[in-house]
């Protein structure tokens, strides 16, 4: 199962143990890297989607605010030899809207 932390992190659970990763598998920092992530009122890590292929392409996307509060969807790809960790690498920006208030994410 995975977990979307709202100050960045995505991480996952195992359902048989309870147990959570140790590493996230996607990083707040990353998130952070280039305009920042915001977490004030309702902003923050507010979305994870896997593509429809993800057992095959292993793409899937955010949704979050960023620091000046304008909403970001991006896509990475699950790591080749570690499927449970994110290549930072292969993010794309997907859209970028700005917002005219802090709620409206």
């Amino acid at each position: 199962m995975f977990v979307v932390e709202k100050a960045g992190n995505i991480r996952i659970l195992d359902l048989t143990t309870g147990a959570i990763n140790s590493t996230p598998f996607l990083s707040a920092a990353n998130l952070a890297a280039g305009n920042g992530l915001s977490t004030s009122g309702e902003q923050g890590l507010l979305g994870l989607a896997f593509d429809p292929n993800y057992q095959s392409n292993r793409r899937f996307y955010v949704n979050y605010t960023d620091g000046s509060g304008n909403t970001r969807i991006r896509s990475y790809l699950s790591q080749l030899s570690n499927v449970n960790q994110t290549d930072i690498s292969s993010e794309s920006e997907i859209l970028q809207i700005a917002q005219p208030f802090s709620n409206h994410n």
